[in-house]
């Protein structure tokens, strides 16, 4: 061993034997010391809470997002929202045709007190509930209004083909039709 050394004689964290280091990083006497010694990785549950911020109300996703502003990261070889991840280290597998929803209304939130399950129906359902999806005029491409969709009922009742009143009123006879029979604009009577 070196006693010419500058910096301080260190203990091998592997061997335990003393040594000098060739610079101040170094902890292992030697390459075969620092190949040998186990290294303890992180579970990916580990890693996943890791990335979220835990210190307030919502649990906030630190990481990447997706275009939708949904906290994203990689499971299993492929690309998951983070809540849904959050739901399953938290409560087990999601079942088939059911979505992680949040009662919070916050995409980066992965507090799993903040999800639930539900079908694509809750999930829209929830959505105009809490005001974050537009239906009827207050899209704001819509053609139609409840006034035109009470008229175009009325003509189809009188004897006009859904065809004709599409026509009428600018819209194809498939959104015609659907509008007469109430498949949409359900709140208009």
């Amino acid at each position: 061993m070196r006693s010419n050394s500058t910096l301080p004689e260190r203990t091998c964290l592997r061997c335990q034997q003393p040594y000098y280091p060739g610079h101040g990083l170094q902890r292992y006497c030697s390459p075969h010391c620092r190949s040998r010694t186990p290294t303890r990785r992180k579970t990916p549950e580990e890693r996943f809470w890791a990335k979220v911020d835990r210190s307030g109300e919502c649990w906030l996703w630190q990481a990447s997002l997706s275009h939708r502003g949904y906290g994203a990261t990689r499971h299993s070889g492929r690309t998951i929202n983070a809540h849904r991840l959050a739901w399953i280290f938290t409560h087990g597998t999601v079942p088939e045709g059911l979505s992680v929803l949040h009662r919070c209304d916050n995409r980066r939130c992965c507090n799993p007190a903040h999800l639930f399950l539900g079908t694509p129906k809750d999930n829209t359902q929830d959505a105009i509930r809490k005001g974050r999806l537009c239906c009827g005029e207050a899209i704001n491409f819509a053609k139609l209004t409840p006034e035109k969709v009470r008229q175009m009922r009325e003509l189809h009742r009188s004897g006009v083909n859904a065809s004709e009143v599409g026509r009428r009123f600018a819209v194809t006879p498939s959104v015609a039709l659907r509008a007469i029979k109430g498949q949409t604009w359900k709140s208009v009577r």
